[in-house]
């Protein structure tokens, strides 16, 4: 007989707690199969959207060691407000609206996570087979240069295209040596192309082809179009031409974690 963790949904709130599993329960692998050692935190952002973190939180709870979640600043459905306190789920939150502050909220989530293998995805991203295929990870033997790309695709038409290349898992070391994201990239949606392109000119980025994710909700509109905004088109590419400017090890040019924040719990 085991223990694991179940969720149970109480007056809008959600909790945790210990549940005795016989060994007649028929239960898939789980993150304590693994036979490389690995553990892996697992982060993502949040926005004004609990339906989808309440499906994230249940899909993953038992299939990873660490969940970190950040809320950049939502003030209609507030993450103190859903949740209550449990160790091995983290959340914080962003204290100040920033506007699109999703690659400064990944840089906190680095920051915070307990583990050397971060795995990041969208809050609306579901491995295949109701979460299951994330437990591939563990029986991978993995390089910490290398960063590694899930493809994502969402359902139109009776089939699943292709739509997002921004999860991904990452050795922190890696990610450190070209300092995480670039938070001048705050408000523009362009941080994850600018963190590619910096790792790949000195290190591999690979595809892990037999681990894929659905996109589960459309993709939403940015706050603000920038082919409509000349001005903060301009900005972006001076900060594109100082990027490609930068050296192998850009931490020291690069400022992280410059915005407010706190552990909610």
């Amino acid at each position: 007989m085991g223990l694991f963790w179940k969720v149970s949904e109480k007056n809008g709130k959600i909790s945790f707690f210990i549940h005795k599993k016989s060994s007649s329960d028929n239960t898939p692998m789980d993150k304590n199969s693994s036979t490389t050692g690995m553990k892996i935190t697992l982060g993502t952002t949040y926005y004004e959207n609990p339906d989808y973190l309440y499906r994230f939180i249940k899909l993953y709870k038992d299939k990873v060691d660490e969940i970190i979640i950040v809320d950049d600043y939502s003030t209609k459905f507030k993450l103190e407000t859903l949740f209550e306190p449990e160790p091995s789920v983290k959340l914080y939150k962003v204290t100040k609206d920033y506007g699109f502050n999703s690659h400064g909220s990944r840089n906190l989530i680095m920051n915070q996570a307990k583990n050397d293998w971060v795995c990041l995805i969208d809050v609306d991203r579901e491995f295949y087979n109701e979460g299951e295929d994330i437990l591939k990870i563990y029986e991978k033997e993995l390089s910490k240069e290398v960063l590694y790309k899930f493809s994502a695709h969402f359902l139109q038409y009776g089939r699943y295209l292709h739509k997002s290349v921004n999860d991904f898992l990452i050795h922190k070391e890696l990610f450190y040596k070209v300092g995480g994201y670039d938070e001048e990239c705050i408000g523009y949606r362009t941080g994850d192309r600018q963190l590619f392109e910096q790792i790949s000119n000195f290190a591999r980025i690979e595809a892990l082809t037999d681990i894929n994710l659905i996109l589960t909700r459309p993709a939403t509109k940015t706050k603000k179009n920038l082919a409509e905004n000349p001005p903060k088109r301009s900005l972006l590419n001076k900060f594109e031409e100082t990027f490609r400017k930068r050296e192998l090890h850009p931490e020291k040019d690069k400022k992280t974690l410059t915005f407010d924040w706190e552990q909610i719990f």
